[in-house]
């Protein structure tokens, strides 16, 4: 919802299972997979798509109609993607697979967004 000139304005949003919204986060996204973290503080803008079993770091802000890969780690004002997470992560209730790989199968994808 935003609230300008005493207009209200909804937007569509969907939120999949198992997904985390950390405190003092404001979320304007248009999608939320399944099995997501996200850290406290961050800002997810309008129309925004976060893919599954990603991790949004803290004080973290997705700028608007940015879309973030599958099992992404992502940080940073704007925000960028750092690494991938640990195979199984977020599928579990904790333990094993539950860090990020620095770099990994994504970091090509990173580098040629630089």
């Amino acid at each position: 919802m935003r609230m300008s000139r005493g207009q209200m304005t909804f937007y569509p949003m969907r939120i999949g299972d198992n997904v985390f919204i950390g405190t003092g986060t404001h979320v304007s996204a248009l999608s939320i997979s399944s099995h997501v973290h996200v850290g406290a503080n961050c800002v997810l803008s309008p129309f925004c798509v976060v893919k599954e079993s990603c991790k949004i770091l803290p004080d973290t802000v997705v700028p608007p109609h940015m879309v973030i890969p599958p099992g992404s780690v992502v940080a940073g004002r704007p925000a960028r993607v750092i690494g991938e997470v640990g195979e199984g992560w977020g599928q579990g209730g904790g333990g094993e697979g539950e860090e990020y790989v620095e770099g990994g199968d994504l970091r090509a994808l990173v580098r040629s967004i630089k």
